[in-house]
């Protein structure tokens, strides 16, 4: 017999054509897989790529929630991270692993590294200048000046401005105020320059 079919599940099985001189029986086999797309979960985690440097809350709070993606999707992980300060340096990612994948019959984990990396360390200088021509900065004055500091690239640095007067037979000398009251460390060193009148 010719065109014979069977429905299974939903789907029409035709069976090839076959021609026999006297009667027989025969078996047939079919076996169907199911290519339909499937729920595929999608996990995320980070790892630290620095030893003795464990990874802090900023970087935990960015990893990307679990997700259910369809089996047939490429799934790529977004790189776009924030740099999380942390002590005298910062955590940045480096990469997923693996970096893309096509997800098929299994579920998948991406596994995200972070590196930590110290900061550059840069100097805080201080100087008094005076702000009365004609009259030199006495020692008393000079003496309260502040000790040269350090910071770390990104800090922000506030010079002090609580400066007692200064009395002299001659005159009092009285703080007048900083060139800048505040500055961002950024790639260079910093110099404060206070005047006294």
């Amino acid at each position: 017999r010719s065109d014979l079919y069977y429905r299974i599940n939903g789907l029409t099985v035709t069976l090839p054509a076959i021609t026999l001189s006297e009667p027989s029986h025969i078996t047939f086999r079919v076996y169907v897989t199911d290519d339909l797309p499937q729920p595929r979960t999608v996990q995320y985690a980070f790892s630290g790529g620095t030893q003795e440097h464990a990874l802090p809350a900023g970087v935990l709070a960015q990893l990307p929630a679990e997700e259910t993606i369809l089996s047939g999707n490429d799934v790529t992980p977004s790189a776009a991270f924030a740099p999380v300060r942390d002590g005298a340096g910062e955590w940045t990612f480096s990469g997923w692993s693996p970096e893309s994948v096509t997800l098929s019959d299994s579920d998948v984990l991406f596994t995200g590294t972070w590196v930590w990396t110290a900061l550059p360390v840069y100097h805080v200088s201080y100087t008094f200048v005076s702000g009365s021509p004609g009259h030199t900065l006495p020692d008393g004055v000079l003496a309260k000046l502040p000790e040269p500091t350090t910071a770390l690239q990104g800090d922000t640095v506030t010079a002090p401005t609580e400066f007692r007067a200064f009395h002299m037979t001659q005159g009092t000398w009285r703080f007048s105020g900083w060139d800048s009251g505040s500055r961002k460390v950024s790639g260079g060193d910093i110099a404060f320059v206070g005047e006294w009148r």
